[in-house]
């Protein structure tokens, strides 16, 4: 009787033992459930937030666009000739009745530097109604003879080509290594021969340059208006040559013979050699 009291104690403390871990069971599933109903409701909240903010930030966005509160009323442009700001204003793509929040200052910058007598473009909103456009113009150096001619700048970079009714009175760049590989470098040493002579040369030197023909291995003859010679130097050395070719022209001018020269030859180190027309 002992052994059958002691079974009937173990067996319900085994349904008890199981009906505990059921409600358990249950409790975590349920506290589960709780949970993820409670962070839905949050995300479902949150999203919900974050589409009225979006809602309300295009509306005001909207809005500002078309509010006379900012509207573009005055488009200032400095730096150009009144021929060119005209021409800007047609490539800049503004609208009458358009905001300054509208306007894309990197692609109105864009459309304005490719006019091919700006270099550079800085463009500015000055709220409420105005935008301010500063352009630096480009300024022609020399007139680059390869196909036609064509507007080379400080740089040595064409910029464009002359058209009919354009100043020409700038020195021409000439010679074949133009039209070979090496072009764009050709005209950087060019560029910076007559950059040199602009900076470093007499009065006369920057006045008269009419040419600057190119040949290889840096070598350039050089033409001057009042000059009857070509004038043969490496592009190397023309900074440290420039005044032998001072004294050298002086000296041929005091003695008035500075007629009869054919060649003055720069090359060597010290001084210069000058060719005399025969006769």
């Amino acid at each position: 009787m002992k052994g059958d009291g002691e079974r009937g104690i173990m067996e319900g403390r085994e349904k008890e033992t199981g009906k505990t871990e059921k409600r358990r069971l249950f409790a975590t599933i349920w506290q589960v459930l709780c949970w993820v109903t409670s962070s839905f409701l949050k995300v479902t909240c949150l999203i919900a937030f974050l589409l009225m903010i979006s809602a309300l930030f295009l509306a005001g966005y909207h809005y500002l666009l078309n509010s006379p509160y900012i509207r573009l009323e005055r488009v200032t442009i400095t730096g150009v000739e009144d021929s060119i700001r005209r021409e800007l204003l047609e490539l800049s793509g503004l609208r009458a009745n358009m905001t300054l929040l509208a306007v894309n200052l990197k692609d109105l910058r864009k459309n304005l530097e490719r006019h091919p007598w700006v270099r550079t473009v800085e463009v500015e909103k000055e709220y409420p109604h105005t935008l301010t456009i500063k352009a630096v113009p480009e300024e022609p150096l020399a007139l680059v003879s390869r196909g036609g001619l064509h507007y080379m700048n400080r740089r040595g970079k064409i910029f464009k080509s002359v058209e009919a009714g354009e100043d020409v009175d700038f020195p021409v760049v000439t010679g074949e290594p133009l039209n070979e590989g090496g072009g764009e470098e050709a005209l950087r040493l060019a560029a910076r021969v007559l950059v040199i002579l602009h900076d470093h040369g007499e009065d006369w030197m920057k006045e008269e340059i009419s040419e600057v023909h190119l040949k290889g291995l840096g070598n350039v003859s050089l033409y001057f208006r009042d000059l009857p010679a070509a004038v043969q130097v490496n592009v190397r050395d023309m900074e440290q040559k420039i005044g032998d070719l001072a004294r050298v022209v002086a000296h041929l001018k005091e003695n008035q013979r500075v007629r009869e020269v054919k060649v003055i030859n720069l090359h060597y180190r010290d001084g210069a050699v000058v060719s005399f027309k025969k006769g």
